[in-house]
């Protein structure tokens, strides 16, 4: 055997294996489950644009917003792409953090409370007493929100 067959060797027996394994871990991201909707509000459509639709893992582990377009309609995306891990969420509906309701003036107080109730009703800013829960499933979800007096 020749020293450039025994090299060729080598670099056939260990590059290739090398390779197969880059390959495969191309493939080892997170799974993400689609999740997608419409938020309505008594079966109509919401006055308030720019509202949040936030998902939270039943293991507190993932925590994710996503905006409600214009015509209600929403998707979750992450960095790693659109959805979420498969896996039990509690749902909230929500306000920016920086939305301050028209006719509010000063910090929070029970008639910024008020006049905010007026777009989403309290119970709903909570994922904990929102009622709304979601067990996604890996090939994703159609997740429609009718928010309720």
């Amino acid at each position: 055997m020749t020293e450039k067959a025994g090299f060729t060797s080598f670099y056939r027996w260990f590059w290739c294996p090398l390779v197969c394994l880059v390959i495969l871990a191309a493939g080892c991201g997170p799974r993400l489950a689609e999740v997608r909707g419409k938020v309505t509000r008594n079966g109509g459509p919401m006055e308030f644009k720019g509202a949040l639709v936030t998902f939270i893992s039943a293991d507190h582990r993932t925590s994710i917003a996503a905006k409600v377009r214009d015509d209600g309609t929403y998707r979750v995306s992450m960095a790693a792409g659109y959805g979420l891990p498969p896996g039990q969420y509690r749902v909230a509906v929500t306000f920016p953090d920086n939305f301050v309701p028209p006719g509010a003036t000063g910090g929070p107080t029970a008639a910024t409370d008020k006049l905010m109730a007026k777009w989403i009703p309290p119970r709903y800013l909570s994922a904990a007493k929102s009622g709304l829960t979601i067990d996604l499933k890996p090939e994703g979800a159609t997740f429609d929100i009718d928010l309720k007096d």
